[in-house]
């Protein structure tokens, strides 16, 4: 009789052993972020569209980590947007900023935000407060990697508005994902 309490608590040690591996495992989960440094982009009523490309990974951060993404954020941080209309005029015209992501593989409108400025009377900068936009790109099925190129835009109307736009602005990324100890979040400029 003594054999077999033993061997029970044995069993009962291997499978406790094993629901927590188990759960650990689905579980666990990683994340990480990153950011872009601040840029400073001017457009002028001669060169309206500015256009960048990054791309965007979130997996493991070593080969040997296993992980399933499921989720991935990209985000556009406009801190400020300055026009700085033209001296001596009447009623200039006001003009209209956008900007816009685009997913580079199918070309898929991810975000768009427009601005229109309002009368200065007088002043010589108008400031305009940006944001800070999310797009969720998640992708589907839980891959082990997920990278994505995406397209930003930024565009301000042309003639006959006048005077120069400047844009602050910075880029934000994050992720998770099931397993692994690390996740690496990157963007990058292809």
């Amino acid at each position: 009789m003594s054999v077999r309490p033993v061997l029970i608590l044995r069993l009962l040690g291997l499978a406790l052993a094993l629901l927590t591996t188990g759960c650990l495992l689905l579980g666990s989960s990683v994340s990480g972020d990153t950011k872009t440094d601040t840029a400073q982009t001017p457009l002028s009523p001669s060169e309206p569209v500015y256009r960048h490309r990054v791309k965007l990974y979130v997996g493991p951060k070593k080969r040997s980590d296993s992980v399933r993404v499921y989720d991935a954020s990209l985000s556009i941080e406009l801190s400020a947007i300055r026009w700085k209309p033209p001296t001596g005029q009447g009623a200039p015209v006001l003009p209209w900023f956008r900007v816009r992501i685009l997913d580079e593989a199918d070309g898929r409108l991810v975000h768009e935000q427009t601005y229109v400025f309002e009368d200065p009377r007088g002043a010589d900068t108008l400031h305009r407060g940006g944001g800070t936009y999310y797009m969720d790109v998640t992708p589907r099925d839980s891959p082990p990697r997920f990278e994505a190129t995406y397209l930003i835009e930024f565009e301000r109307q042309g003639p006959p508005s006048e005077g120069p736009i400047d844009v602050t602005w910075r880029l934000g990324a994050s992720g998770m994902a099931h397993g692994g100890e690390h996740l690496l979040v990157s963007l990058s400029y292809p």
